[in-house]
This record gives C-alpha cells, structure tokens and sequence, in this order.
C-alpha cells in the first residue's frame, strides 16, 4: 500500500500539510515588522555613523590649526592681535617673516609676510566641509623693562561642520622669547 506524504495523520483526506492563507498572512505581517525594523536600525546606524564621520573631521581640523599655531606662538618673539586677526613675530625678522592667522569671510587664512609680500595659505575655506565661524583670542600681558610683551595666548575656535554639528576648540601657548633656531 502506497501512502501520501501529503496527507496528515487524519481522518480527512482533504487535510494537507500546506499552509493555509490566513497562515501565510500571519507570517509575511511578521516578516514585514521584523524587516522595517531591521530597516529602522540600520538608517539609525548609518546616521550615527555620518555624524561620528563629521565630528571626526572637525576634530581634526581643529587639532591641525590649534596644534599649528601654538607651535608658532612657542617660537615667536611676541604676539599681538587685532580682530579676528593673530600675529606672531619671530625671534629673528631677519630669518623668519611675520606670520598671521586671519578670519575674514569664513575663511581662516595662515600668511606669512615678508616686507611687503603677503604669501596666503587657506587653512579652512567657507567651502570646505569643516569651517571656523569665530576666533577668539586673549592675550597676557607683562611688562619687563618698561616694554609691553605678551607671557600668554590663549585662543579659541568654533567650528561647524557640513551637518550642522558645532564645536568649540581651546588652546593656549606662551612665546618662548630665550629660543634660538
């Protein structure tokens, strides 16, 4: 006697080891739940993701310019400033130019200035995905032999990145004026 594979242990012939409609409704209700909400996770993910990507890079940024001009500041024989606008004079005009930092337009700019020659490096241009929106700096004063020098440079830096992300960047150098290169 051959047996249907098909058929369940049951009185019924009908009954068949199919699913039934309203069984498969069940399962693809489920399976589309379980599969938005995979769906949900990994959109959340990417974000987080793109926004650690910004942050990241503005990090960096601000790292780069901070480390830069405190270094210069180490090297420097004073340090004044204007708005928006740092100079750092070095030990030696003879060798070294003057240096400035400037913030004009959302373009913060390194120029070294020779005489009368102006060489502009940008360091983060308003269309870069990384831009500073302010620059603040606070400058200590000594008076050592009747002249005016700067002991301490304390500086700031807001940034924005693409995203809309802000973060603000401090750093502070004293010019070491017993230096000799």
């Amino acid at each position: 006697m051959r047996t249907n594979v098909f058929h369940r242990n049951s009185s019924n012939p009908r009954a068949t080891g199919a699913f039934t409609l309203v069984e498969l409704l069940i399962s693809m209700c489920l399976m589309a739940v379980l599969l938005t909400s995979l769906g949900f996770a990994v959109n959340a993910s990417m974000k987080s993701y793109n926004a650690d990507i910004a942050m990241t890079g503005m990090t960096r940024s601000a790292r780069l310019v901070m480390d830069r001009m405190t270094r210069d500041i180490r090297t420097a024989r004073n340090v004044d400033c204007a708005a928006n606008t740092l100079n750092i004079y070095p030990l030696d005009a003879n060798i070294a130019p003057k240096i400035q930092y400037v913030l004009t337009n959302g373009n913060f700019n390194y120029n070294r200035i020779n005489g009368v020659n102006v060489t502009t490096y940008p360091l983060l241009s308003s269309t870069d995905p990384v831009v500073v929106t302010a620059f603040t700096i606070n400058l200590a004063y000594m008076t050592v032999d009747g002249n005016s020098a700067t002991t301490l440079a304390s500086l700031k830096l807001d940034l924005k990145a693409s995203n809309n992300q802000t973060m603000s960047v401090t750093g502070s150098a004293a010019p070491r004026r017993n230096v000799s290169h």
